[in-house]
């Protein structure tokens, strides 16, 4: 197999944001799910009963688009109410 291989920054990029995919899938379609989601951010809430991984959580989208604390007083707001 030959072809060119990507830089390792955008290997990464492209890892991240199939996992934003992912995590955003499995919370869609989980039966009590919920996503908040904007340019910065991901924040997902799955069913209790779903026994896979990433069930709840919050992720940067980029390395560098929020500072951690913006990042958990998001959280705090967005799993207050749960």
């Amino acid at each position: 197999m030959t072809g060119a291989v990507l830089p390792l920054e955008t290997q990464r990029e492209l890892m991240d944001r199939n996992l934003v995919s992912y995590v955003r899938h499995m919370a869609e379609f989980a039966v009590t799910g919920l996503v908040g989601e904007d340019d910065d951010l991901i924040l997902f809430a799955g069913s209790i009963d779903y026994p896979g991984t990433y069930v709840n959580g919050v992720m940067r989208k980029s390395r560098s688009s929020i500072a951690p604390e913006e990042l958990l007083a998001r959280a705090d707001q967005f799993f207050a109410p749960l």
